[in-house]
């Protein structure tokens, strides 16, 4: 079975009782860098209204 992880969940979330479920809540609260950056360009996309090359 594959581990997914579940970004900014709650911390009664129903995905801490599934297994193969790596969740991540206000308690484990570290985004790691690749992520978080990730997450920006997403954001940015989005804001900007298109998809863009990453440099």
């Amino acid at each position: 079975m594959r581990t997914v992880a579940v970004l900014f969940a709650r911390a009664d979330s129903i995905y801490k009782t599934l297994p193969g479920c790596d969740v991540w809540d206000a308690e484990r609260e570290h985004t790691p860098p690749a992520l978080a950056e990730w997450l920006c360009e997403v954001a940015r996309r989005s804001s900007v209204g298109g998809r863009r090359e990453v440099a």
